[in-house]
């Protein structure tokens, strides 16, 4: 499953052929999404099959401030959904909760049917795309897309091959030893999402991602 969160309408616009936006305090928009945006991104994790994404998730704070209050969510089988709201709404929360980057104070997390509300980040089979790329600045570009093969004990060559096949797909072919400094903000972009693709995650949270895309 795809899970896309972003402010901006018109960028969801460009990703779906159609749209169904939810009011109700907030927008959910139920995406349709155009064949180029999906299809790349759904053959690049496990073989093309999108599972089903369920969470329930309550109040969530941090200091005094409720960040996440009440909210439940399916993402079906098949589905790419867009979160759409504005900054500070909690859209970034919600899919840290998701990934298992942030706890949640109550409620639960479901992913393909498995609970894993206080299972680890690396065991939820979860790709993430930060807002803000997130690379690790002392390693090349080539070791940072191979970073969640390497601690998973992948083979070397199975992580050299995974990693040109996604070079390829992000159109950033021989810039493995390059770092992250000397790439623009577009590529460093592409970078990060061929990283969270990496190691074939079930599920895909994206953060705004393509706001800095050449």
């Amino acid at each position: 499953a795809i899970l896309y969160i972003s402010h901006k309408l018109e960028e969801v616009k460009r990703l779906c052929d159609t749209a169904t936006i939810l009011r109700g305090g907030k927008k959910v928009v139920t995406c349709n999404p155009k064949a180029e945006t999906a299809a790349s991104l759904a053959r690049m994790m496990v073989g093309g099959e999108i599972k089903e994404v369920k969470a329930t998730v309550h109040p969530k704070t941090t200091a005094p401030r409720l960040v996440v209050n009440d909210l439940s969510l399916d993402v079906n089988d098949g589905e790419f959904l867009v979160l759409l709201g504005p900054s500070g709404s909690g859209k970034s929360t919600l899919l840290r909760a998701i990934a298992g980057l942030t706890e949640v104070d109550h409620g639960r997390v479901s992913l393909h049917g498995r609970d894993v509300t206080h299972t680890t980040a690396r065991q939820r089979e979860v790709g993430f795309v930060f807002q803000h790329y997130a690379l690790f600045r002392h390693m090349t570009i080539g070791e940072n897309i191979e970073f969640a093969l390497r601690v998973r004990r992948v083979k070397a060559a199975e992580r050299v091959a995974r990693r040109k096949e996604l070079l390829r797909l992000v159109a950033l072919e021989d810039m493995d030893d390059r770092l992250p400094a000397q790439l623009s903000g577009g590529q460093q972009q592409r970078i990060a999402v061929a990283r969270a693709l990496a190691h074939r995650p079930k599920v895909l949270l994206m953060d705004e991602p393509f706001g800095a895309l050449d």
